[in-house]
């Protein structure tokens, strides 16, 4: 502890004691104050605002600044904050590693980014602490505003207040001022929206992430609006990229693995969109943690194999990975394994290998466009039953067809039938084509018939100018 403020190791101990003073676990009330840094340019450092900025800042009211809070770390302690920070720091002097710390977490670009990892509840604690500085939070306070201490955001004092440095806040409210709002609730339902995409898809056209977008409902955009704002999201948080038509893991372009992944779908299913519920679960968790199956599994590590939550949920994990790209149980068995896991036997054994059976039925593959194992399976019996009922009724329009060609020719040949009988030459005509053109022929022992003569037929015409016309 230094200054009255404590930061690092204290830090995560004090919050620790914080956390179990407020769940009622230990009675003994424990006040430290601490640190916390994300955002910076050094404020002592003449950082150089615009005149608007500046006609919207203010002079703090005896508040810290981020700069004074870098100063109560070790030297080896700000070390690894500009590790953790991918900083490289010119020089080994701690006044060096205070200010570059400090300018980099100030910076309203890197802010606007880091606050993207932000729930909407945090940024709501966040600026009532703002309009409240020196406060006591609640517990519920205290959690929201947690990640915020250890990006430097936040102090906590000796007697439980808490504080947003002056300088931290002159940066928020600036960059509060352009709609920054608006901007996160959307961008951070785009990142849990690209997160699930990651773990299921890999690659796919980018409407498809863009339908994962439109599942929350209260965040109506147009596609083009979409495209841009997914633009808009920090390299450093968006694990995706957009080629030609494509959303796809960015890492995927190495190789043109992506390639590879399309090859192998099966192009006649169309991709399956993820509800708001599996998107909230599978960003949040990093596996489908409302299926179930894998509340099944969970339970089964927990108490059959006396495994912690954060272990449990670890090897989820790892099980919707495994299965994810159409791994067996067997390969799950084997990665438990490798972590030197033992596993149950007997009775018990059989149980646990029925239940990741079940767990790979029910998870989503990225072959199958986003579909579980049962749901193929579905699809491919409704397939076979569609296949089934086309062949039946190609058939029967086979039969129809046959009867009507056959229908057909009997009318023709009655039709033809009439004709001769019409001209009472029943017995002599056949076809109807040549009796429409037949000269009417004398029958033998009849008079012969000249071409002035009356025309047999009873057409009123001479011979030569009916039907005995060539």
């Amino acid at each position: 502890m230094a200054d009255g403020f404590i930061t690092g190791r204290e830090g995560t101990q004090y919050a620790e004691k914080k956390t179990q003073q407020e769940t009622g676990k230990q009675g003994e009330k424990v006040r430290q104050e601490s640190h916390s840094g994300l955002d910076g340019l050094g404020w002592e450092e003449n950082y150089e605002f615009s005149e608007e900025e500046l006609s919207h800042s203010f002079t703090p009211r005896q508040r810290s600044t981020v700069e004074k809070a870098l100063r109560a770390y070790t030297l080896q302690e700000l070390r690894e904050e500009a590790e953790s920070l991918n900083l490289r720091v010119p020089g080994k002097s701690k006044d060096k590693f205070v200010y570059e710390i400090a300018r980099y977490l100030l910076d309203p670009d890197h802010m606007r980014g880091e606050l993207l990892e932000f729930s909407a509840e945090e940024l709501e604690a966040f600026e009532w602490l703002i309009e409240n500085p020196f406060s006591k939070p609640n517990y519920k306070e205290t959690q929201h505003l947690g990640r915020f201490w250890s990006l430097g955001y936040v102090m906590i004092y000796s007697d439980g207040a808490y504080e947003v440095p002056g300088d931290a806040e002159t940066i928020y409210n600036i960059i509060q001022r352009n709609g920054y709002r608006d901007f996160h609730r959307k961008a951070v339902w785009l990142l849990n929206c690209v997160a699930a995409f990651g773990l299921l898809y890999k690659v796919a056209p980018a409407k498809v992430l863009y339908q994962l977008y439109s599942r929350e409902e209260s965040l109506e955009v147009s596609y083009t609006e979409f495209l841009q704002l997914f633009e808009k999201i920090p390299a450093d948080l968006n694990i995706c990229s957009i080629v030609d038509d494509r959303i796809l893991v960015t890492e995927f372009l190495e190789d043109d693995l992506y390639k590879k992944v399309e090859e192998a779908r099966i192009d006649s299913l169309e991709f399956y969109i993820l509800t708001r519920e599996e998107i909230c679960c599978l960003s949040r968790d990093g596996y489908p943690s409302s299926v179930k199956e894998y509340q099944l599994l969970d339970e089964f590590f927990r108490d059959r194999m006396g495994m912690d939550e954060e272990t449990c949920a670890e090897l989820c994990q790892a099980a919707n990975c495994i299965f994810g790209v159409g791994g067996e149980p067997s390969d799950f068995i084997k990665e438990l394994k490798e972590r030197r896991i033992d596993l149950p036997d007997g009775k018990e054994g059989k149980e646990f290998r029925n239940l990741l059976s079940q767990v790979s039925d029910h998870t989503r593959v990225s072959d199958f466009k986003g579909h579980t194992l049962v749901e193929v399976r579905e699809i491919s019996q409704k397939m076979s039953e569609e296949i089934q009922r086309l062949t039946e009724e190609k058939r029967r329009l086979t039969r129809e067809k046959r009867r009507l060609i056959e229908e057909a020719q009997r009318m023709k040949e009655a039709d033809a039938l009439n004709i001769a009988r019409w001209f009472g030459t029943e017995s002599e005509m056949s076809p109807l084509p040549s009796m429409v053109n037949q000269t009417v022929r004398r029958q033998e022992g009849e008079k012969k018939i000249y071409p002035n003569d009356p025309c047999p037929c009873g057409s009123g015409k001479k011979y030569k100018k009916c039907c005995g016309r060539k």
